[in-house]
């Protein structure tokens, strides 16, 4: 009876310790499985964050060239008005000069054209000339004869009602180109102006041809006129 007391006893102790080792196992399965959800919970956060701040800086990035092509197109567009200010203001100050006839009142108060004698008109602003041609030539089919070539006009012309510039040819010129006139061959008058601004070296000109109208003594332009 004894002998079987003791082998209960005996069995009963073995059961009793590994039940503690099972739960001392799954007290420490448990504590692993926190630590790994715990690191992976740590790892998945520095992902999260990592992948928030690449699409953070790709956005950042994406913006700063947007921004830098609106910029780009600011300048481009505030370039483009600046030059229009700068055209317009050219066009409404810039000189005008052209050549006219010479005419003046008779006794009979009838104008008279001076065969010989041209004026320069200026408007806007001072024109400072930089070159000048004016040439007289008389024409007879194939036969051409230049009766004088000259500069006509130098210096500064200020735009006023009070104040005209003329050109003339001398005396002897005329006098010889009348001649030739009457005998038939055609006159032609060819002036070439090259001028700018007073306060830009910016350049224009004006180039114009007349023929010589016997029938009314009168210069008549023969081509459209050039000018810029």
């Amino acid at each position: 009876m004894e002998d079987k007391k003791t082998n209960r006893s005996q069995e009963t102790k073995p059961d009793k310790l590994s039940e503690k080792v099972q739960a001392n196992t799954m007290e420490r399965r448990a504590d692993e499985l926190f630590r790994n959800q715990k690191l992976f919970s740590i790892e998945s956060l520095a992902l999260i964050i990592s992948a928030i701040a690449i699409i953070v800086s790709l956005f950042a990035n994406q913006l700063a060239k947007e921004s830098n092509k609106l910029s780009i197109q600011a300048n481009e567009l505030a370039n483009e008005a600046n030059d229009i200010y700068k055209e317009e203001l050219t066009l409404t100050h810039r000189p005008y000069l052209w050549v006219e006839n010479f005419a003046y009142l008779n006794e009979d108060n009838l104008s008279v054209n001076e065969i010989g004698t041209v004026v320069f008109i200026v408007i806007n602003s001072p024109a400072k000339i930089i070159s000048s041609e004016m040439t007289y030539e008389v024409i007879n089919g194939k036969e051409e004869i230049e009766i004088v070539r000259f500069n006509p006009q130098n210096g500064v012309l200020y735009p006023s009602e009070k104040t005209q510039y003329t050109s003339f040819i001398g005396a002897k010129e005329r006098a010889k180109l009348l001649n030739y006139i009457k005998n038939g061959f055609e006159a032609y008058r060819t002036c070439y102006v090259e001028y700018q601004m007073l306060s830009s070296d910016k350049k224009f000109f004006y180039k114009a041809k007349w023929r010589f109208n016997k029938n009314n003594y009168h210069w008549e332009l023969s081509e459209v006129p050039e000018a810029s």
